[in-house]
């Protein structure tokens, strides 16, 4: 999206690749980067976002964020599996509920998603 000159707002919850992904996409392209820390599987995520891009509107969403785990399902602690849901589909449930009503409003925007 940087490449096609368009103005970025970036999330993720480790603030040093974080700020190196901003710096590097700025320069690389000459488009003006925000970089927001959040948590994804915070239930607030949606409202957060919105807080950041202000009076701005959100053009495009992108979803790549993602996690899960390997080995015997019992391994892992119900917590985790929680936390999986949050960040692997209540997050962006919650994103396209908040930002799409106003996409479809103005007749333009998209929601896709992408894989690393």
């Amino acid at each position: 999206m940087a490449g096609e000159g368009m103005s970025c707002l970036i999330l993720s919850n480790e603030a040093e690749p974080l700020g190196r992904a901003r710096d590097e996409i700025a320069r690389g392209h000459g488009v003006e980067v925000e970089a927001v820390c959040l948590d994804l599987a915070d239930a607030d995520v949606a409202e957060q976002v919105a807080r950041a891009l202000g009076d701005r509107e959100l053009g495009l969403l992108v979803s790549n964020a993602s996690f899960g785990r390997t080995g015997p399902f019992q391994a892992l602690d119900l917590a985790t599996y929680r936390r999986m849901l949050a960040v692997n589909v209540d997050a962006y449930v919650a994103l396209c509920h908040r930002f799409v009503p106003p996409m479809v409003q103005r007749g333009r925007g998209g929601v896709c998603s992408s894989r690393r």
